[in-house]
């Protein structure tokens, strides 16, 4: 049930109550509070010729989360993937999961958690460190450096370093 004194934690975020009836869910592509685009291919079936589950990023659940990692509202975008992760099978189950530590760990960022963002961003490359230098759209190698070069950063410059936030394409 919908709160009407609920506070969001990151502001300026429009409320959605009434998707999947949760109180908390927020939609960051600026829709006036309409839910976002169903996809067929939000990975909620098989593909049944090898047992995986295609990576569309173009339309639904994984292009509002990548809508939100744009935009800089990392919470807002691992909720988006963790739904689809929780449906996955490996490979594409390691391989989301790694983008979600990504996610999260800038999410830690933005609360000056400066120690939780390292660890996050280790243990989303030991995940990536398998994959080949693209994968399920994303230009894995291009990400592997990002992360690597916020990681030195973070170890020589500590709280502020002055770099973009890892690119997901």
């Amino acid at each position: 049930m919908f709160r009407a004194n609920y506070r969001p934690l990151v502001p300026n975020l429009v409320l959605h109550p009434r998707v999947s009836g949760r109180p908390d869910y927020r939609d960051c592509s600026g829709w006036g509070g309409l839910p976002f685009r169903r996809c067929a291919r939000d990975c909620e079936t098989l593909n049944d010729n090898v047992g995986t589950m295609p990576l569309d990023w173009s339309c639904g659940v994984l292009a509002e989360g990548l809508r939100c990692y744009k935009n800089e509202e990392f919470f807002l975008a691992h909720e988006h993937w963790e739904g689809i992760w929780l449906k996955c099978e490996e490979p594409e189950k390691t391989f989301l999961q790694a983008l979600i530590q990504i996610t999260a760990a800038f999410h830690h960022l933005q609360r000056k958690n400066f120690r939780g963002t390292a660890s996050l961003l280790r243990a989303a490359l030991r995940r990536l460190d398998s994959f080949p230098a693209a994968y399920g759209g994303i230009a894995v190698e291009a990400l592997r450096e990002s992360v690597r070069a916020w990681l030195q950063a973070l170890d020589r410059e500590g709280p502020s370093p002055q770099l973009p936030i890892p690119q997901l394409r």
